[in-house]
């Protein structure tokens, strides 16, 4: 029997362990993630006493910082998934360890500066650091890589750097760079250094992106509307609803072309996570990050040109 690769979650709040159960089988955290794709997961570090309540739930020993970890002895592959202002630290810590990979939440740094030097140190180290922008896990948004459009809508809350660049990362995955960005208004909705910004911004393969910034203390929406020649994708419930637009002829009042609703579908985000792990799996194996730190680099850099 193949020996499973052991995993260590850091930071084990909602995105890292709390958010789903053992056993679930499209699991939203961190932990979950790596038991439903088959890792041993050995260890949960999180200062919070509530975190070794959560690590009985998942059967896994708890710690309260790090320097648990002896050198020598990490696990092969560890996820980050504290609070931003301690995440860079808490990378810098972990790449000391010498693990096999390492997954992080977004952003990588309170700066783009400290995010990039980060992402240096880590491929000169050579160890792969992948990160959780999960739309580059989802079916409907890997479906559309290389793409391009007439003009794209996103609407979105909490903040430009917390939220806004999961906008910004979509639309490099999809379009191409970043060619130009305008902040048109800006907001402070949930994070006080880290304002809401509606901006217009240019990519290659779609000179026309408007992100509308809203108002989490009002609700939370993330919402996606790309218009091209010959069709249109609105992605809406959550990003669990993909709602598709084709062109036809000959239709409406008066005749003409119109894009014209032909049916709704599931957006496979619910498999988001999953598909990360299988990606931790691909790079164990030799493979590479669908989500990179250069990437989170590049977003968190357009995100600080608009704030």
């Amino acid at each position: 029997m193949m020996i499973p690769f052991s995993a260590a979650v850091i930071g084990a709040g909602a995105i890292g362990a709390t958010l789903d159960q053992p056993g679930a089988a499209l699991p939203l955290t961190h932990a979950g993630g790596y038991r439903a794709c088959g890792f041993d997961l050995v260890l949960l570090i999180d200062p919070n006493p509530d975190a070794r309540r959560t690590a009985t739930q998942w059967g896994c020993a708890v710690a309260a910082d790090v320097e648990a970890i002896e050198k020598g002895k990490c696990p092969e592959v560890i996820s980050v998934a504290t609070p931003t202002l301690v995440r860079a630290s808490v990378l810098r810590q972990v790449l000391e360890l010498g693990p096999r990979a390492v997954v992080a939440e977004k952003p990588l740094a309170a700066t783009a500066s400290e995010a990039e030097a980060i992402t240096k140190a880590y491929r000169a180290a050579g160890v792969p650091l992948l990160v959780n922008y999960s739309r580059r896990f989802t079916r409907i948004w890997q479906s559309l890589r290389g793409g391009d459009a007439m003009s794209a809508t996103i609407r979105y809350g909490k903040g430009v750097r917390h939220n806004g660049t999961h906008a910004i990362d979509l639309c490099r995955m999809i379009f191409g760079e970043c060619l130009d960005a305008q902040p048109l208004a800006r907001k402070s909705d949930h994070w006080s250094d880290d304002p809401t910004v509606s901006a217009f911004l240019s990519f290659e393969r779609c000179s026309e992106v408007f992100l509308q910034g809203l108002d989490e203390r009002a609700f939370t929406l993330f919402e996606v509307d790309i218009v091209a020649p010959g069709w249109r994708l609105i992605v809406d419930s959550d990003g669990r609803r993909a709602r598709r637009f084709e062109l036809r002829d000959d239709v409406g009042i008066p005749p003409g072309k119109r894009l014209i609703e032909i049916g709704t579908e599931d957006t496979g985000a619910a498999s988001a996570m999953l598909n990360l792990m299988h990606n931790v799996r691909d790079i164990l194996g030799g493979g590479a990050p669908q989500c990179c730190g250069e990437d989170a680099v590049a977003a968190q850099l357009v995100a600080e040109r608009l704030s």
